[in-house]
């Protein structure tokens, strides 16, 4: 079955069976070129920081690298500077921190139009895990009018599907409980697999992971415990929470075409980079009404699939997410290390249901400190020596046993540094 996501970029550019590849780029062309028309019109930070580009001289889709990157401190600075529509039309402003030690407040602003094409992408995207009559556990979140659980009910809704607003697991049991009387479960992967590893038993039909990196270790183990599909999903407040979800296949990330633009760029230097090689995600989400974004750089790490899918659909789909460029810390020359990389070795291990992480770089001491909650009894020696395939000599690794709760993790996904 050819990706839903895929069907309503052919509804909503009015394209519909004609839509090729060239020809949604010619369509979102002239709508990127709209875009930036309307902006310096209508926003402050806008009118100003493209006050040189002549849209009318982007005549095609690499022109746009002629275009200033938009980054995450231009919003934490100037959040309201981006907004495009007057301040009764704004139904939902999302504040949350950003990560670090200099950590600021990050505001985004939706309109209700931009809420409802949220719902209608979640809507779509979820039919490839569930049918009407079936009933999804939300595991994430909360039941807020705008949050990401409430877009997600109210798009199961539409499609016949019920759902239950768990929210985030903080009792395993009662989780248990819930995901024993649903066919699809929605949640974090760290959380998501805590579960699974204490109740191996649990039979989902399908999971669909989100909100966070995902780990290899963690899809082959819900797939190995619960015999269940998995899907994952890719994306983040700034596009209203919904960007690509995998469709019934498996094979790479449908994307939201008719709402924004995806570029994969060099993070060193800004370059364009060839298809198929990884870098940074740059959107440019023309579709935004409230706060419209000019290529917007993630600091996510992916890349662009362009053959044929195998689900039949024919548009550009985005790769695994690897993780996030922040997260890659400077060891040595050559020697990096990331939350990802730990994150795949460690959850890898059967037994571990969640982790913490700390590492300690000092001149005259290197630490990587781990405490480690295993549903199960697990050697010292083992987990280090695995972990030493990703972590030098020069850095001792101490590991500590103790029970954490399901969520230990969840606001935790950056490798602390002291």
């Amino acid at each position: 079955m050819i990706s839903p996501v895929e069907r309503l970029t052919a509804d909503i550019t009015g394209l519909g069976s004609n839509m090729t590849i060239q020809s949604l780029s010619e369509w979102q062309l002239r709508r990127i070129r709209d875009t930036l028309s309307h902006v310096k019109k209508r926003s402050p930070f806008y009118s100003k920081y493209l006050v040189d580009i002549d849209e009318s001289q982007i005549q095609s889709l690499a022109d746009i690298k002629r275009i200033p990157f938009t980054t995450q401190q231009d919003i934490i600075d100037q959040s309201s500077g981006f907004v495009c529509v007057p301040d009764k039309e704004i139904a939902r402003i999302r504040t949350f921190m950003t990560s670090g030690s200099t950590a600021k407040a990050k505001r985004i602003y939706f309109t209700d139009n931009d809420i409802t094409r949220t719902v209608s992408f979640f809507a779509h995207g979820m039919t490839t895990m569930v049918s009407s009559g079936e009933k999804v556990l939300i595991m994430m979140s909360d039941g807020k009018p705008g949050s990401i659980a409430d877009l997600l009910q109210k798009g199961l809704d539409r499609v016949g599907v019920s759902s239950k607003i768990h929210g985030n697991i903080a009792d395993v049991e009662t989780a248990a409980s819930d995901a024993s009387e649903v066919q699809c479960i929605v949640g974090m992967p760290s959380e998501i697999n805590y579960l699974c590893v204490t109740h191996p038993s649990l039979r989902p039909a399908s999971v669909l992971l989100s909100a966070d990196y995902a780990p290899e270790s963690i899809i082959n183990k819900i797939k190995k415990n619960w015999r269940c599909k998995v899907f994952t999903h890719y994306g983040m407040t700034e596009t209203c929470y919904g960007c690509a979800v995998q469709c019934t296949e498996g094979s790479g990330h449908h994307i939201r075409h008719e709402d924004m633009f995806l570029e994969i760029i060099d993070p060193v230097d800004g370059s364009s980079i060839p298809i198929g090689c990884e870098g940074e995600i740059v959107l440019t989400v023309f579709a935004n009404q409230a706060m419209p974004l000019i290529r917007y750089r993630t600091g996510d790490i992916g890349s662009i699939v362009i053959d044929k899918c195998i689900c039949g659909g024919i548009l550009p789909r985005l790769s695994k997410v690897k993780g996030r460029l922040n997260n890659i810390i400077k060891i040595s020359e050559g020697q990096n290390i990331s939350i990802e990389q730990l994150d795949e070795i460690i959850y890898g291990i059967d037994t571990v249901r969640t982790y913490n992480a700390e590492l300690e770089l000092h001149p005259d001491k290197k630490t990587l400190s781990l405490v480690i909650d295993s549903y199960g009894s697990l050697d010292i020696e083992d987990i280090i020596q695995n972990i030493r395939q990703v972590v030098p000599d020069e850095i001792t690794i101490e590991v500590n046993f103790e029970t954490l709760p399901p969520s230990a993790w969840t606001r935790k996904r950056h490798l602390k540094i002291t």
